[in-house]
């Protein structure tokens, strides 16, 4: 199983267990995901979007600094009253597996894993909730699709390199002329084996 948290622009990804540490706050992962969106952000723009203060935005974006997540935007304004910022391309990309072999980065992969895990959650409630607000187009393109399948380990690690791929595939692709009808969509994608499996092999 990997985690990706990717930006528009890929490079190397962050892999450490201090940014991993870092990001398993759900102020930073909003934080984070709101540089991704929208770009390079003023902190006080950031605070506007995030419901935050500034002095917290500005702690926040600190330890993703730190934890190269983020770096400033100097570049991005002209009043130096102003303080920019944005995401370090190649977003932020691992797997538990990576960090089984230590009880303490075990603790953090899980942490950050289910920091994330709760915040797709909170975007499929929204949906369910704000979906007939939607046009009829939005609608009948919106997929909402589960299955159970019969894999090995390599089998599952193939399919999901597959789906990142085609996923990957889409968000680099550059949209050519205006088109007053795209809207951000979000795209979520679990594929896990069975706990009732598991329990069975050990019978």
């Amino acid at each position: 199983m990997s985690e990706e948290m990717p930006t528009s622009e890929v490079t190397a990804p962050a892999t450490s267990i201090d940014a991993l540490r870092v990001m398993a706050h759900p102020a930073r992962i909003r934080l984070y995901e709101l540089l991704v969106h929208h770009g390079a952000s003023t902190v006080s723009e950031l605070a506007r979007r995030s419901d935050l203060a500034i002095g917290s935005v500005s702690y926040h974006l600190s330890q993703l600094h730190k934890a190269g997540l983020v770096m400033e935007a100097a570049e991005e304004g002209t009043d130096r009253r102003q303080h920019w910022w944005k995401a370090v391309p190649g977003g932020l990309q691992w797997s538990p597996a990576d960090f089984v072999d230590s009880p303490s980065h075990r603790r953090v992969s899980s942490l950050a894993q289910q920091m994330f895990s709760e915040r797709r959650m909170e975007r499929l409630t929204q949906w369910l909730h704000t979906w007939d607000q939607w046009p009829k187009e939005w609608l009948n393109a919106a997929v909402e699709t589960d299955t159970s399948l019969e894999l090995t380990p390599d089998e599952l690690e193939e399919m999901a390199a597959e789906l990142q791929s085609v996923v990957r595939r889409w968000s680099r692709r550059t949209p050519t002329g205006a088109d007053s009808s795209r809207r951000r969509v979000f795209t979520m994608i679990h594929a896990f084996p069975l706990a009732d499996d598991a329990a069975a092999d050990h019978e």
